[in-house]
C-alpha cells in the first residue's frame, strides 16, 4: 500500500542535540531498529558539526553505519555547511537536509553568518557532491528555519519563504522544509504560506513541514499543512525537542 502521507523521525536529531547528558551509542541503535520495526520509512540519525559544538553526535559514524543496516531505512542527517556535507557524503547517507535561518538575526546567531552567505554554503556543498560521481545518489534537501516565526525578529514574510525555496531550487535541492522552530505559528499561516509554497513550487519539489509544540499548536499546524496538500513532516518520539 502507498503512503498518502510521509514521517521523518528527527527526534534523535533535534531532540538530543539539547540533551546534555551523553545519550549512549548502543541506545540510538537500538531506536532506530525500534522505529523501523514501526514502519517509520526515514529517520534524521544526527548532525555533522564538530563535537565540541554538539558533543551528543562525536558517535556520528557509529550511529549511521548502524542505520545504513536497514535496507528498508532512508537515513538522513542534517548539515550547516560543505564540511559537513562531505563528511556526510563520505559515510554514504541517502538524503542531507542542510539549515539556514529565514530570520537573518536567527541565522547570524546560529551559524555566524548571513542568509545569503549560508545559501554560498549550500552552494558549496552540491559543489563537494558534484565533485565525485560516487555521491551523485545522495539526495540533497533545503531547510528553512524560524520561516513561521523568530524569537528575535518576529514576524518572517510569507515572501521571503518564498524566496528561499525558490533559491534553493535554483541551487539543486531535491527538496524544502518549512520549519516553525521556535513554535511561533497558527493554523491560519500555516495554511496560507504552505498553499502558496505548494501552488508555486510543488510540481518541482517536496514541500515538508517541521512543526514545535511550544504553544500547544504542533497538531493543529500539522493539521493545516495536510490540508494544504503538504504530505511530508517531520516529527519527534514523545515530543522530545525543544
Amino acid at each position: 500500500m502507498e503512503r498518502d502521507v510521509i514521517l521523518r523521525e528527527v527526534g534523535m536529531r533535534d531532540g538530543l542535540q539539547m540533551v546534555s547528558t551523553e545519550f549512549p551509542t548502543a541506545a540510538k541503535q537500538q531506536w532506530i531498529d525500534a522505529e523501523v520495526a514501526a514502519g517509520m520509512p526515514e529517520i534524521e540519525v544526527c548532525s555533522f558539526v564538530p563535537p565540541h559544538v554538539v558533543p551528543q553526535f562525536k558517535d556520528h559514524a557509529e550511529v549511521v553505519a548502524h542505520a545504513l543496516t536497514h535496507p528498508e531505512l532512508t537515513v538522513s542527517a542534517l548539515v550547516p555547511n560543505a564540511k559537513g556535507a562531505e563528511r556526510g557524503f563520505q559515510l554514504g547517507v541517502h538524503k542531507l537536509n542542510f539549515v539556514l535561518s529565514a530570520s537573518e538575526t536567527h541565522n547570524q546567531k546560529n551559524v555566524r553568518c548571513s542568509t545569503e552567505e549560508s545559501l554560498e554554503r549550500f552552494d558549496r556543498a552540491m559543489e563537494v557532491q558534484r565533485s565525485n560521481p560516487d555521491y551523485a545518489g545522495t539526495q540533497v534537501g533545503g531547510g528553512a528555519s524560524t520561516a513561521l516565526g523568530c524569537t528575535m525578529e518576529g514576524a518572517i514574510a510569507p515572501s521571503r519563504v518564498m524566496w528561499l525555496i525558490e533559491e534553493y531550487l535554483k541551487r539543486g535541492a531535491d527538496e524544502v522544509g518549512i520549519a516553525d522552530t521556535v513554535g511561533y505559528a497558527n493554523p491560519a499561516q500555516v495554511k496560507a504560506v504552505f498553499t502558496e509554497a505548494i501552488r508555486n513550487f510543488g510540481d518541482d519539489t517536496t514541500i515538508v513541514a517541521h512543526f514545535h509544540n511550544t504553544r500547544g499548536l504542533g497538531l493543529a499546524n500539522a493539521l493545516a499543512a495536510l490540508e494544504a496538500g503538504c504530505r511530508v513532516f517531520d516529527a519527534s518520539l514523545a515530543g522530545l525537542g525543544g
